[in-house]
């Protein structure tokens, strides 16, 4: 990540914000006593003196601009998440603290819905990117993407490893390049690899449905790939990802699972249609903070699962290469497809939370926005594939 720039739309906001804090910042020594909270406490002995409330806040936004703690952390952000605890949560002046400091950290702005008071209703709108779903078509969609995404396992002797990956063409599965590296880096045959699709489990809740098994095509099984990044592996990256570093694989099919046929339900009786395959969106998504995400996925290598949040999505990074979100997942859910809550796909799930600390609960899952594939492919002119 970069050090926070703010523009001059972000700054007259934070500035107006911070004035309205006025009780917090009226004199110098209110202001430094702002500053023994442990996450500011290294800004403290710098802190300017002004003579005057608009001055003070002028000169701190001016001092913080740019620091780190060095754990990376912005000096700005940390700011507004202390003030948005020293307002009771009925204070709105505690949601727009948060709300500007996950814009500052993550880079989606948050839009805070407003309360029409004269609304006699007892229902109300809460939340404005939990939409309304049409049921029928909701849940037909997904039955056409279960159909899409399989489970992929890696065996050496006796020992497996599971990933998940999706169709992205008649005879195309993208996953993770980590699930096959060792494959790809010819450590383990590619023969040693099995796609399985129609692995779920039926209506008992119990019984497993067999499912379709493929292999890889027997020579030009590798279509594209883009390794992950090391800066994947640390806790607070200084920068981001090359826009190279996407850990995707293209992998081809021995077959066409994409056109063989499936048993749906369509108007109460089951019809047999092409399997199909999960397409790129022409058009980048708009990522807005506290969305929902969805995530369809083989978790533990086991039958097929779906996750949600609807308050799952944390925010982009400086470059748009990766994606934080809240959706729950487990090892062997790398390689799955992420959606929107109309199934809009939005990014390829790839990685959780690296901080392994005892007692520390991780806060994030992550993914590889589809906008960024979907760029690389089409500068290695990939994307007839």
């Amino acid at each position: 990540m970069t050090n926070l720039r703010l523009s001059l739309s972000q700054h007259r906001r934070l500035r107006a914000l911070l004035l309205r804090c006025d009780d917090l910042f009226d004199t110098n020594p209110t202001l430094r006593a702002l500053f023994n909270d442990p996450r500011l406490r290294i800004w403290r002995l710098g802190l300017p003196d002004a003579d005057s409330l608009r001055s003070r806040i002028d000169l701190l936004i001016s001092y913080l601009s740019e620091k780190r703690n060095r754990e990376g952390e912005e000096s700005l952000i940390l700011l507004l998440w202390t003030l948005a605890e020293r307002y009771d949560p009925s204070d709105e002046r505690h949601d727009q603290l948060l709300a500007l400091a996950s814009e500052f950290a993550y880079g989606v702005r948050v839009s805070l819905p407003p309360n029409n008071s004269n609304d006699a209703q007892l229902e109300r709108r809460i939340r404005d990117s939990n939409a309304m779903l049409d049921l029928t078509a909701w849940i037909a969609r997904l039955d056409v993407i279960k159909a899409q995404v399989c489970r992929i396992s890696v065996t050496l002797g006796d020992q497996a490893s599971f990933g998940t990956g999706f169709l992205f063409g008649p005879a195309c599965v993208i996953t993770n390049y980590h699930v096959v590296e060792r494959v790809i880096r010819g450590q383990i045959p590619p023969t040693n690899v099995r796609l399985l699709f129609d692995y779920y489990l039926l209506e008992d809740g119990v019984t497993p449905h067999s499912g379709q098994s493929y292999a890889l095509h027997p020579e030009e099984w590798l279509l594209d790939a883009s390794p992950y990044s090391s800066i994947d592996r640390q806790i607070n990256p200084a920068t981001d990802p090359q826009l190279d570093e996407l850990d995707y694989a293209l992998l081809r099919v021995d077959g066409e699972p994409g056109h063989a046929a499936v048993a749906r339900l369509r108007a109460g009786r089951l019809v047999e249609e092409p399997r199909g395959w999960i397409r790129i969106p022409d058009t980048e998504p708009t990522w807005i903070a506290g969305g929902p995400l969805l995530i369809v996925q083989h978790p533990d290598g086991k039958e097929l699962k779906l996750a949600f949040d609807t308050d799952a999505v944390i925010g982009l990074n400086g470059n748009g290469t990766r994606v934080r979100y809240r959706t729950n997942t487990e090892p062997g859910s790398s390689g799955s497809p992420c959606f929107d809550a109309n199934w809009n796909l939005v990014a390829l799930h790839h990685s959780g939370d690296p901080n392994f600390a005892p007692l520390y609960h991780p806060t994030y899952n992550q993914g590889i926005p589809f906008a960024a594939i979907r760029n690389l492919l089409d500068q290695r002119c990939k994307l007839i594939l």
